[in-house]
């Protein structure tokens, strides 16, 4: 998992001389983690952890439009606790699967929903909420955001918040569109039922222009992309 982010160290926070103890870089997104050596934190540690995340958002350019995120580690605590005041408060042990996540369908709800869950397990969270069910979720490049299909009168490409929220309409053809993969910034799905009439589509943004990839692909299914 290391290849995916970097770490800067007591990085001084702008606009004071404090530093925050890591600042963790995944993907176009940004974490924020201040360590504390206690079981429990205070009122004072959340507020300090919410300082530098929104400092970060505030004061520094780069950051100014992407996604920070306030982590606050006790490390004599275990597991994942609890998002308090805008912060996740988590033990040392499940830090790595609040970095990492999972997405998967499960029908536990009744009809198939997008959860999320930590890569090291604990509790997983649902995602979506669609009445005639959501599958085959994609995580997009920027680690913020997902791809799924819905099926609400013909199967269209959703794009949801990793963090929850309202999805919006990314992609739709009057075919149907289903087996979406992402990369850099393109998703490739397969348009059509699977038949003759089927192809392997691309589009580069949410509601932009779908471009045939590989036309009349009858038996071509779950196309992928390879990332160098």
């Amino acid at each position: 998992m290391a290849r995916d982010y970097s770490a800067i160290l007591e990085y001084e926070m702008p606009m004071e001389s404090r530093c925050a103890d890591v600042v963790l870089l995944v993907g176009v997104g940004v974490m924020v983690i201040e360590l504390k050596g206690k079981l429990y934190p205070s009122q004072a540690d959340l507020d300090q952890a919410v300082a530098y995340a929104r400092d970060l958002r505030n004061y520094h350019r780069e950051c100014n439009s992407r996604d920070v995120t306030a982590v606050l580690v006790p490390t004599r605590m275990r597991g994942y606790q609890q998002m308090v005041d805008g912060v996740h408060v988590t033990g040392p042990d499940a830090l790595a699967g609040l970095i990492a996540r999972v997405a998967f369908t499960s029908t536990r709800t009744g009809t198939s929903q997008v959860f999320l869950i930590g890569a090291n397990g604990g509790q997983a969270m649902q995602l979506t909420h669609e009445a005639s069910g959501a599958f085959t979720p994609t995580w997009r490049t920027d680690r913020r955001n997902l791809l799924y299909v819905s099926i609400a009168q013909f199967p269209r490409l959703m794009l949801i918040p990793s963090a929850g929220g309202d999805p919006s309409l990314f992609a739709s053809d009057d075919r149907g569109l289903r087996d979406p993969a992402c990369a850099m910034n393109a998703c490739i799905a397969v348009a059509g039922p699977g038949d003759a009439n089927s192809d392997i589509v691309s589009t580069s943004s949410a509601g932009g222009t779908i471009r045939v990839v590989l036309g009349r692909a009858p038996n071509d299914r779950q196309p992928a992309f390879l990332v160098p």
